[in-house]
């Protein structure tokens, strides 16, 4: 039977091993090929175990130092076998009705006997472990006949499915799949030493080194001249067709807004808003992402561009991720601009801009009085959650979309705004997430990029600190000094990793409960807020938070962007090793706004050499989110970067390192624009389009988590 990439897995295996592959979201020939080995084994050659992760499906690679046998109490049979990489251990466990049903294993498993152990990792005694695991020693007739030359591929596994069972089936598949399920994607060159197939061939199979080597570049190049060369596309797309002409207004709105503000600008903004009016004075759709660290200023920088466009009689629309953001940002914005919100008269005359506020929680009347005035293309600037994508909402003049928090908005959000008006709208991204420029390339690829680096005069560095959650000392301490933040103005916020009662992770309503009778917080007025309060009441409770009713604010992260409280001095995060640093910085910037200074308790019980102790400790060590962004990218792997997990995907990232492959990246973008320059249909590589086709219509490798 000839087999082709779709072919599902049932016509190939029997159902016991495809059933087993289901498990890693594998039904076909051509998912199995593209579950590559992540990384490469020779026999005789010890690997360290000691970075093994509790809970993770491992194959590993050892030398037995030990196989001891022993009656347990309940009277079944336990054999204990030590594995040593050379530097650290790991204990395989087998259990049995009695000690003769373990003989097998222990005659096995002798002193000395070298092989492939596999399963799931977890801890007992302190010592990490793989209970009851598959194994093949070196001996073994699969291993047979891989000399030490030959890399023997290792792949991600489950409990069930064993390596040596992936390496047979990929066999099998190699030696039957038709090699045009694999045509080349990409024009040859010096990164394609092989025909597209032969390279996957090699980095299942490989004879040597260095065809793992070579193979990897070529598919890693791949990788980055399939997503630069969609991007690209996209980008072209994007400033295709007619754009609104804005530029500012002697006299105008812009000009009264920019001289009514409290504060000068920082270089950083000025800088900002010159690429920004340079682009929005053009005929051609500005697509722009603005990115800087928590504090530096972004809003008010959107908002200008925002009234820019309402000065020029087109209509502005910023989209938050959440509802309390989309709250928050409307009142901002409706403060900053005091009495210019006010007027009704709009355009360069005009005297006031309208702002609206669109959210699925409104109310019936209010939200059809909104959607009316939109549809009649009254200049105004309305902000919005996903309210605004749906159906029924009309922006026929939208000049200027803003889409705040970009991790929480994909390519396709950005389509959808665009496609409500009647000419291509300027789009301005702006995150508070600092992306390093290599990823910056990838993942907004089809944006130019603005960065804001310097934070606006009298803000202070906010103070980190570690807090054991097991020191009881410590905890009191913690406490106590949140009192004194509270007695002398301050408010303090709480943080919890979920909302309702749990046994192993602090939640709101517990955590609320013990507050009210600790000793230093019992008389202090608090609050909780959640995702699942209704709008009304989480505005109420934000409202007696940022009035001083409200000293002490437990919440869950609703709270992690966005929100202003000037007077908030003090964040503290409990199980801080729930959250990754990305958010740990968002939560962190919601203290030290004001003119106080600030300070930030991270709550953890876990151990400091743990990969958890680390990452608070490099949390705890600067306030820098671009350093710590790199620091927590290198963490992680790039398919994770982009968001391509969810849903079983596999178009993500699997070789490409946006950090550490600069070079093949820039190389990429710079070969995919000549490409695009002189094909921009890429009929010349129609392989290649349908590639990018395939991967546009499943946006995850694009989107973040």
């Amino acid at each position: 039977m000839t087999v082709t990439a779709q072919t599902p897995l049932n016509r190939i295996f029997a159902d016991a091993l495809v059933k087993k592959f289901v498990k890693l979201n594998i039904e076909t020939a051509g998912q199995v090929l593209a579950h590559f080995p992540f990384r490469y084994q020779h026999k005789g050659e010890l690997r360290a175990m000691a970075t093994l992760e509790v809970g993770a499906d491992v194959t590993v690679y050892g030398k037995v130092i030990s196989a001891l046998s022993r009656k347990a109490r309940s009277g079944r049979a336990i054999l204990n076998v030590q594995v040593t990489d050379g530097t650290s251990t790991i204990g395989l466990t087998f259990f049995g009705r009695h000690v003769r049903a373990l003989s097998g294993h222990q005659r096995r498993l002798k002193e000395g006997a070298t092989g492939f152990f596999s399963g799931k990792v977890s801890v007992y005694r302190n010592q990490l472990q793989l209970t009851y695991p598959s194994y093949v020693l070196d001996d073994d007739e699969q291993l047979a006949a891989f000399d030490q030359e030959t890399p023997i591929p290792i792949y991600h596994t489950t409990a069930k499915l064993k390596n040596e069972q992936i390496i047979e089936a990929v066999k099998m598949i190699l030696g039957t799949i038709d090699p045009a399920s694999y045509p080349d994607l990409i024009p040859p060159g010096s990164h394609t030493p092989f025909v597209r197939f032969e390279a996957i061939k090699k980095l299942h199979l490989p004879a040597t080194d260095s065809d793992v080597e070579a193979a990897t570049e070529q598919m890693r190049y791949e990788e980055a001249m399939l997503t630069q060369t969609a991007l690209l596309q996209m980008r072209a797309k994007s400033r295709a067709g007619k754009a609104p002409k804005c530029a500012r207004h002697r006299g105008g709105l812009r000009e009264k807004l920019e001289q009514s503000l409290p504060f000068t600008l920082t270089e950083g903004q000025r800088n900002a808003l010159k690429q920004i009016d340079k682009d929005m004075g053009q005929g051609v759709a500005m697509s722009r992402l603005v990115q800087g660290d928590v504090g530096s200023g972004k809003t008010i920088v959107a908002l200008l561009a925002m009234v820019t466009a309402v000065e020029n009689s087109y209509q502005a629309a910023l989209l938050a991720p959440t509802e309390i953001l989309a709250e928050q940002h409307y009142a901002s914005l409706r403060s900053t601009l005091g009495t210019l919100a006010e007027g009704e008269l709009v355009g360069p005359a005009g005297g006031g801009v309208p702002v609206f506020l669109l959210t699925g929680n409104m109310k019936t009347a209010r939200k059809r009085e909104v959607l009316a005035r939109l549809a009649s293309s009254e200049p105004a600037i309305v902000v919005g959650t996903h309210a605004l994508l749906s159906e029924g909402v009309q922006l026929p003049y939208l000049g200027l979309a803003v889409v705040d928090e970009q991790h929480r908005f994909g390519v396709e959000q950005r389509d959808k705004i665009r496609a409500s008006a009647l000419t291509s709208p300027h789009m301005l991204v702006t995150t508070a997430t600092p992306i390093p420029r290599t990823l910056a390339m990838t993942v907004f690829g089809d944006l130019d990029v603005t960065t804001i680096k310097e934070l606006p005069k009298g803000r202070k560095p906010v103070q980190t600190f570690v807090v054991p959650k097991q020191n009881s000392v410590w905890m009191e301490r913690l406490w106590q000094r949140s009192r004194e933040e509270i007695n002398k103005g301050g408010r303090v916020f709480v943080v919890c990793p979920s909302i309702e009662s749990d046994d192993e992770i602090a939640s709101v309503t517990q955590t609320i409960a013990d507050l009210g009778q600790n000793p230093s917080l019992k008389d202090i007025p608090a609050a909780s807020l959640h995702g699942k309060m209704s709008g009304p009441k989480k505005d109420a409770v934000m409202e007696s938070f940022t009035a001083g009713k409200v000293g002490l604010l437990v919440s869950t992260t609703v709270i992690e962007v966005g929100v202003d409280v000037p007077d908030a001095t003090m964040m503290v995060i409990l199980d801080a090793d729930r959250f990754g640093l990305s958010q740990l910085h968002q939560l962190r910037g919601r203290v030290g706004r004001g003119n106080k200074a600030a300070v930030c308790m991270a709550v953890t019980g876990a151990q400091p050499q743990s990969l958890a102790g680390q990452r608070l400790e490099a949390f705890a060590s600067t306030t820098d989110g671009f350093k710590l962004s790199e620091y927590d990218l290198s963490l992680r792997s790039s398919g994770n970067v982009l968001g391509a997990a969810q849903s079983g995907a596999t178009s993500s990232l699997k070789f490409l390192d946006v950090i550490k492959d600069t070079d093949v990246i820039e190389e990429a973008r710079s070969n995919a624009k000549v490409l695009i320059e002189s094909d921009p249909t890429l009929a010349k590589y129609p392989n290649l389009a349908a590639a990018i086709k395939a991967q546009l219509e499943n946006m995850a490798f694009l989107e973040k988590n």
